[in-house]
């Protein structure tokens, strides 16, 4: 039988929860090779888990929390608050690695698929589904696209408790702009820290680095949060600079965005020019090329804008921010050091999911040029 990629990605077999040992290679390939099947099975609901909801084919592509994790976070919770006869909701159960590494909580769970023996509370959609208040949300959730589920998810949890403890990408580890305007004005980031495992498991034994933090935030009586300070820029000239007589220029807006042209083609005002330091030429350009130009692209795959059917919006990057990318790559290489207060890991975060967007090939429409 000839599988369909886009169908099936070998990390839904684990969810977003921690594998559990009864996930044999042998289930596994059963699970991912079922005799005349064209989607996944789960070999617990006998069901197609990608049909479940429209939120369970992105929620099933994500990894499994890790022992070691759960109970890092879990740590911090009880050094800060009483958890023994309180209630926790766990969302996103999966394999149960919350509830099981704090028995002295009162777990509701739920997800929206049964991945072990053992069954949730509920099965359910927790962005559709309404849900009682509790005194902890505690999860890893579902990223998504650009983390716009790992957002939603954030978003609901602090309606329904005064205290949010989850796994999250490394760029909503710091206060943004994004996350001042979906949270509670009142709830207090009180703790951030990266976590102690930044792998996921994947089915062939191999491991997926996943930037990831873990925070807490608490509703504080009487707080309210400040707006977050706009993030620095590494906007050193040690590799290239932008100036009106640069040897090259650079398409910043627009379609074709990316394109570069030498001094001797005319350019209008959608492109910047840019003159590469001393010796730093090659360098420059390779790291020019690096940036996820196709993050850009349209479905036509040919430089027009935008990503998912979104007339009107026209690609664009500023000279500070792709300055900023050449010089966040060259610190990567041991080409610059790092300035202290820039946060690269943010950036890094926000790229790696740009990446991995500009890489897939979108699903042609009868009105997709062919």
């Amino acid at each position: 039988m000839q599988w369909r990629p886009q169908s099936l990605r070998n990390d839904k077999w684990f969810s977003h929860s921690h594998p559990t040992p009864s996930k044999s290679p042998l289930a596994f390939r059963n699970f991912t090779h079922c005799s005349n099947l064209r989607a996944p099975v789960s070999p617990y609901t006998g069901k197609n888990p990608l049909a479940m909801s429209k939120h369970s084919a992105t929620v099933d592509e994500f990894y499994a929390t890790s022992p070691e994790t759960a109970q890092w976070l879990l740590a911090e919770l009880s050094s800060r608050y009483t958890l023994a006869g309180n209630t926790a909701l766990e969302p996103c159960v999966g394999g149960f690695v919350f509830p099981d590494a704090c028995p002295q909580l009162e777990w509701t769970t739920n997800d929206l698929n049964q991945w072990t023996d053992r069954l949730p509370d509920s099965q359910s959609d927790f962005l559709a589904t309404d849900f009682a208040k509790h005194d902890f949300v505690i999860t890893n959730p579902p990223f998504g696209r650009n983390n716009k589920l790992a957002f939603a998810f954030l978003e609901k949890s602090a309606r329904l408790a005064d205290v949010v403890a989850m796994i999250v990408p490394s760029s909503m580890g710091t206060p943004n702009a994004r996350l001042h305007k979906i949270m509670p004005s009142d709830f207090k980031l009180v703790f951030s820290a990266q976590c102690p495992c930044q792998f996921f498991d994947l089915p062939d034994g191999t491991h997926r680095p996943v930037r990831t933090h873990g925070v807490i935030w608490e509703k504080v009586s009487g707080y309210k949060r400040p707006a977050p300070k706009k993030e620095p820029l590494d906007t050193r000239t040690d590799i290239l600079e932008f100036c009106d007589d640069g040897d090259f220029a650079i398409r910043i807006y627009g379609d074709g965005i990316g394109d570069l042209k030498p001094l001797d083609e005319t350019v209008g005002g959608t492109w910047a020019r840019l003159r590469f330091a001393r010796n730093k030429q090659c360098i420059g350009l390779k790291l020019l090329m690096a940036y996820p130009w196709r993050w850009h692209y349209g479905s036509s795959g040919k430089g027009r804008a935008p990503w998912d059917g979104s007339p009107g919006v026209v690609p664009a990057i500023s000279t500070s921010r792709l300055l900023h990318f050449v010089n966040t790559m060259a610190v990567l290489e041991g080409r610059l050091d790092p300035i202290p207060g820039v946060n690269y890991d943010s950036f890094l975060e926000e790229l790696q999911n740009q990446y991995a967007t500009g890489l897939t090939v979108p699903e042609f429409t009868s009105t997709s040029p062919r």
